[in-house]
């Protein structure tokens, strides 16, 4: 009771997942778990939005609510096409679909407002069904069974909220998947994004 029995864990007690270790060896993933996150990353809604190449397929408004019902709500704002040049007076129309445990943004060039494609999605309730078994709720550990052992990081200014990162490409694109989690091991949420100029 008095503390003296204490002794701080060892990097080999540490789990990976607290990414506590200043370095780590990550185990090498197998065919197996690299096939499973290709589909993973590179689906992570479908069926309906098979994200293959950037910005992706083109798809109507009637087809998200085909494929997920009738929203909570959406918002929608224009933004430039192009913030970084300011010769580009294009604009895009981004728009946040609401639902029940998750939510996704669909972007549309204002010149063809029903033809949409999917720039990121965040699923932070663990009532919906990803591909191969996992969901929101369960350990990191059943993540990294699935799909091997994701990249440690963390967000913020002070590195508050801890966060595993699962990167890969289909044919055309780049995208990340991120894994937020709490001390436990538990993953909280998951955002699902084109890194910025892919």
């Amino acid at each position: 009771m008095d503390g003296s029995c204490y002794h701080e864990p060892s990097e080999r007690e540490l789990p990976w997942w607290t990414c506590e270790r200043y370095m780590y060896r990550k185990p090498e993933p197998t065919k197996r778990q690299l096939q499973r996150l290709k589909e993973f990353g590179s689906g992570i809604f479908s069926p309906g939005f098979y994200v293959d190449g950037f910005p992706g397929p083109r798809f109507s408004r009637d087809e998200v609510a085909k494929r997920f019902g009738r929203p909570l709500g959406t918002k929608s704002k224009e933004v430039p096409r192009d913030p970084q040049d300011p010769y580009d007076k294009g604009k895009l129309e981004m728009t946040t679909w609401d639902y029940p445990g998750f939510r996704i943004t669909t972007v549309a060039e204002t010149t063809a407002r029903d033809r949409l494609w999917l720039e990121n999605g965040e699923v932070f309730g663990p009532n919906v069904r990803l591909l191969h078994e996992v969901r929101v709720g369960q350990s990191i550990e059943r993540w990294a069974a699935r799909f091997g052992q994701p990249d440690c990081s963390t967000a913020g200014p002070q590195g508050t909220e801890r966060y595993f990162v699962y990167a890969g490409e289909t044919d055309k694109a780049m995208y990340e998947v991120h894994l937020f989690a709490d001390r436990s091991g538990k993953v909280k949420r998951i955002k699902w994004f084109h890194p910025e100029g892919h």
